[in-house]
């Protein structure tokens, strides 16, 4: 059963709700024909999948409709030619029915502009754990308990909360979606990881999140308006470059949060040279790396990484 569908309509506002249906409806019918996510590469594969869900509540005009589903992801290295290893990691995850229910939820409560699109777990979502996992890269080499990470378009903040519950990790979840933030905190609870606040954040054990609500195309962006005083070791996203007017501001809130950043994107761009404009922006913000992490990536994503 496929975990969640693919949706490419995040992080922006939908005039027109009817296009973006027929558009993720096309790419629903593509990730079908696909069967299941695929994360194929030399060495290692992984796959999704989610048990029956628990309706939580239906909905009024605070709250949206929400829903209590496990979703597993298997994780398979091959530590030699003749040896493999696989993981399979869960998370009950509190979120929306579908993103149809949601549509219809913001339409009934006169919030006809709102993008509920963040009503899935994502496949770049789910690539960006898995890979960070598979490839060992920050999550299983870094085993200090005061490692810290931020995730930017964070949504229900599927890797997020799993790094934090799996690995130990203090995450700070940062999206513009209050009601998306209401959820990953609600999936973080569920999942035994401690909830903390923004001003409690650096003092953290392992193993805890915080989230703040954040746009970072409206050029504020300060650590001090997100309580930090010093950069978290790591940024992770996930389908986050999609307008070439916002690489820029993605590139100065990743320069001014982080050390480093790992983003998962498709591979086929949603504009031509968005990749590229990302890594110009970083490097005139004085990034010393900007690279495509082939080892990463594979035929459907590419890992992009930047070091300030």
């Amino acid at each position: 059963m496929n975990t969640c569908r693919s949706i490419s309509l995040r992080h922006r506002r939908l005039p027109n709700f009817p296009l973006a249906k027929r558009e993720r409806r096309r790419r629903q019918q593509q990730q079908q024909q696909r069967g299941r996510l695929l994360l194929a590469s030399s060495s290692s594969s992984s796959s999704s999948s989610s048990s029956s869900s628990v309706y939580l509540f239906d909905g009024d005009e605070h709250l949206c409709p929400l829903q209590q589903t496990r979703i597993s992801i298997t994780t398979t290295k091959n530590e030699s030619t003749t040896t493999a290893t696989s993981r399979t990691l869960d998370l009950d995850v509190v979120k929306p029915p579908s993103v149809d229910e949601l549509y219809e939820w913001y339409v009934k409560y006169a919030n006809n502009d709102a993008d509920p699109s963040w009503a899935d777990v994502w496949p770049t979502e789910i690539a960006l754990v898995t890979r960070l996992i598979e490839k060992k890269k920050w999550v299983l080499v870094t085993s200090s308990s005061s490692s810290s990470f931020a995730e930017v378009g964070a949504g229900l903040s599927f890797a997020g909360v799993m790094l934090a519950k799996h690995f130990g990790k203090k995450g700070l979840l940062l999206d513009r979606e209050p009601l998306a933030l209401h959820c990953a905190l609600s999936t973080a609870k569920v999942n035994g990881v401690e909830v903390v606040s923004c001003d409690a954040f650096e003092d953290a054990p392992g193993a805890a999140v915080a989230a703040a609500l954040f746009d970072w195309s409206k050029r504020d962006v300060t650590r001090e308006s997100l309580q930090l005083t010093k950069k978290v070791e790591l940024i992770i996203g996930a389908d986050v470059l999609y307008d070439p007017e916002t690489c820029r501001d993605l590139a100065n809130a990743c320069s001014i949060l982080g050390e480093k950043a790992i983003l998962c994107e498709l591979r086929r761009e949603r504009a031509i040279g968005l990749q590229a404009k990302f890594f110009d922006e970083c490097e005139k913000l004085g990034a010393r790396k900007c690279e495509i992490d082939e080892d990463m990536s594979c035929e459907e994503y590419v890992f992009l990484v930047v070091e300030f």
